[in-house]
């Protein structure tokens, strides 16, 4: 009988604990008060008629039991004249957080062309974390495309880009939710997408997973070293005082540059390594390698840029989402400019009528003829390096 009531105490304390670490679980939400207090963060414009008919269906529909209440919400987030509401955007966001709750994946996949309606509201960023959020297998192809989406976007938008967190609830022992309720309770804390990169700690509103030195970690883990985020994630370590994170990091990045035979570079983030580690013994043991192969490095006069790549038939001379600064440009020549201007095309598969880029880049095997090409097909950091590019050549 005492066995019984300490099973019985347990799962009460169990329960109750959900209660308090997960509240949006069992909580009925308030669409409608929610709706409002989001859009008060946002600072949009005054009621449309369209605003008044969505807010009093709304009301209607917090009267509704739970499931038939979700499935109306379904509804009208697929009714097209209700996109150009000013609450869609938070209509949207939450219906996206519920989804994320109860790992909908398959709806919230078919979601994601909704979400070009919020391209310009503050909640995009958080809804692309809610939906990384959702990706429980870490392997799954749909958890890379989810972070390769984010990490781009970060990459993309202006750093003044207004944001908040997701605003996870929960804990590691009852699970984590993403907050749905926000018609009580504290709002988002906005923050710049400037100070969230510069943060080395979470800000309020993210977790680990969710700030920008987790995004960058899981990109590493995925895809391996790409020079600029690796970059921004060692600066991101050292700045949150965790040496020996950082001191991996660059060595990471040392032994990318290692194996490009790129001594130079290597050998600069071997040092970094070391300042942050001195007793780090494989940083210590690639970094006698480097010096070994820069004293016996050939010398003589400057190769060509069709000689200096035609060993290298795999390689990139700018490396893929690297932005460009005059400084990388520096001491090119005119003909290495031309060469690194036009690669970028050629990523897209631009054909090219000058017969020494077209035997140029035949001869690199990620290069592709694409009949379809056009300049379209070219992102933001792609646009600002041949405009930076082309500045140099021409001796701005």
């Amino acid at each position: 009988m005492k066995k019984l009531r300490m099973l019985i105490f347990l799962v009460i304390s169990l329960i109750g604990c959900s209660i308090m670490f997960c509240p949006s679980v069992f909580a009925k939400i308030n669409l409608k008060g929610s709706l409002e207090r989001l859009d008060s963060i946002a600072g949009t414009q005054k009621k449309s008629e369209i605003d008044e008919k969505l807010i009093k269906a709304i009301g209607i529909i917090d009267e509704m039991e739970e499931g038939k209440k979700w499935e109306e919400v379904r509804r009208l987030v697929n009714m097209d004249n209700f996109k150009y509401s000013k609450y869609f955007d938070e209509l949207l966001y939450i219906y996206l957080a519920h989804l994320a709750n109860g790992k909908k994946l398959n709806e919230l996949e078919g979601l994601w062309w909704k979400m070009g309606a919020m391209q310009n509201s503050i909640h995009i960023f958080p809804a692309m974390l809610i939906r990384l959020f959702a990706q429980t297998n870490q392997e799954s192809m749909k958890y890379r495309t989810e972070l390769e989406r984010i990490v781009e976007y970060i990459e993309m938008v202006p750093q003044q880009t207004a944001i908040h967190g997701p605003m996870i609830e929960g804990s590691f022992l009852f699970g984590y939710t993403v907050r749905e309720d926000y018609s009580i309770g504290p709002l988002p804390k906005m923050h710049t997408m400037r100070t969230y990169m510069e943060s080395p700690t979470p800000l309020e509103g993210f977790s680990n997973d969710t700030q920008y030195v987790g995004i960058l970690e899981a990109s590493q883990k995925i895809f391996g070293v790409h020079p600029a985020r690796t970059v921004k994630l060692a600066e991101l370590y050292e700045k949150g005082g965790e040496n020996k994170k950082a001191a991996e990091t660059y060595y990471s990045l040392a032994k990318y540059y290692w194996d490009k035979k790129e001594y130079e570079t290597g050998g600069k983030y071997i040092k970094k390594s070391l300042k942050n580690n001195p007793n780090y013994s494989e940083a210590k043991a690639l970094d006698k390698d480097i010096a070994l192969a820069l004293v016996l490095k050939t010398e003589g006069k400057p190769v060509s840029p069709k000689e200096e790549i035609s060993s290298r038939d795999d390689s990139y001379l700018i490396p893929p989402g690297k932005r460009l600064t005059k400084e990388d440009l520096r001491g090119k020549s005119k003909g290495m400019l031309r060469l690194m201007r036009n690669e970028i095309f050629a990523r897209y598969g631009r054909p090219f009528a000058s017969e020494d880029l077209h035997q140029y880049f035949t001869k690199k095997s990620w290069y592709k003829v694409n009949p379809d090409y056009s300049d379209e097909l070219l992102n933001e950091v792609d646009r600002k390096n041949i405009l930076i590019i082309k500045e140099v050549e021409e001796g701005k």
